[in-house]
């Protein structure tokens, strides 16, 4: 019987291997004209369990379902199912493998952007601890000794620049209680112009 002429190194994938990811392309012998069946890798490599190995169990047919694992994990080059999509060159499969690595960007960038977050509530809390300490210790200062020596833990606590308050602006204020009240509504007002920019700014990149 006479082989067709058929172009294997455009062929699109038929199977895949479930133990090392392969892509392979199953010719049956009505389609080559061969004495049997036939099957090409498709992938640049395969693993020990498909090279020069019977095709067995571990060989499944390539679904759409596949699609979804594109998505998963690391992406192999050597498996990769998006130049899958392309070879079969259509329209629906050519925007599959568009959307495929889109997603990918933007998974990439949450993950980027989950781990800023992660570092910036590290360093948080880190601070709010380095605050907190001071004023246990003040407390602990308080019932050991007198009030004086208590106020100086608080008072170290302020030493860097721009932390001691304003005692005039305070009193000016109306006294603690008052100077507290505004500048904790300050607080409150900038923390909440900084939560909405970074919202607007994981819009944008998702919409990207």
């Amino acid at each position: 019987m006479q082989t067709k002429p058929i172009d294997f190194n455009s062929a699109a994938p038929t199977h895949r291997c479930t133990e090392c990811g392969a892509l392979w392309r199953l010719w049956r012998k009505e389609e080559t004209g061969a004495d049997g069946d036939s099957w090409n890798l498709r992938s640049a490599t395969c693993g020990k369990c498909c090279d020069m190995a019977p095709m067995g169990k571990q060989i499944v047919p390539l679904t759409w379902r596949d699609i979804a694992g594109a998505l998963a994990g690391p992406v192999d080059p050597n498996h990769d199912l998006v130049p899958t999509l392309r070879m079969f060159g259509g329209a629906m499969t050519e925007r599959a493998a568009d959307a495929i690595e889109q997603l990918r960007a933007q998974v990439t960038t949450l993950r980027k952007q989950a781990a800023q977050h992660e570092s910036d509530h590290a360093r948080a809390s880190h601070m709010w601890m380095l605050m907190v300490l001071p004023m246990q210790a003040a407390a602990i200062e308080a019932e050991e000794t007198n009030t004086e020596e208590a106020m100086r833990w608080i008072t170290n606590t302020l030493i860097l620049p721009g932390l001691y308050p304003d005692l005039n602006d305070a009193k000016a204020a109306g006294g603690a209680q008052a100077w507290f009240d505004r500048e904790k509504a300050a607080e409150e007002a900038r923390y909440d112009g900084v939560r909405k920019k970074l919202a607007e700014q994981a819009g944008q990149g998702a919409a990207a």
